[in-house]
């Protein structure tokens, strides 16, 4: 048996020519006819497939699978890129830009330009 996996809008379709091994948070798609996941099970798919002795023929791409060796093995870790808090403001003036955070007590005004 060959099970094919597909990446299609976070989730991973999962498509077997004969019956499923227990996966998990797999479900039927009458839709498709298929199986789905959701994208974060890809790595628990994959090692219980390879438990299973399954041949896969996968079609997710890389850039969608993350780290697969993630600590809890369900989740891949991905790493963002800094972000600023969604508390800190940047206020503008004819004195310039300063960035304030939490409430407008927190307010400091730009040092006058001379």
């Amino acid at each position: 048996m060959t099970v094919r996996l597909s990446y299609e809008n976070g989730t991973i379709r999962v498509d077997a020519d004969g019956s499923l091994p227990p996966l998990p948070g797999v479900e039927a798609d009458p839709r498709s006819e298929t199986s789905r996941a959701p994208g974060h099970r890809y790595a628990a798919i994959r090692r219980a497939l390879a438990v299973a002795g399954v041949s896969v023929d996968d079609r997710v791409p890389a850039w969608t699978t993350g780290d697969a060796s993630s600590a809890d093995g369900d989740a891949p870790s991905h790493s963002r890129p800094p972000t600023t808090s969604a508390s800190t403001k940047l206020t503008r003036s004819r004195r310039g830009a300063t960035p304030t955070t939490g409430a407008s007590s927190n307010f400091r005004p730009a040092p006058a330009r001379l």
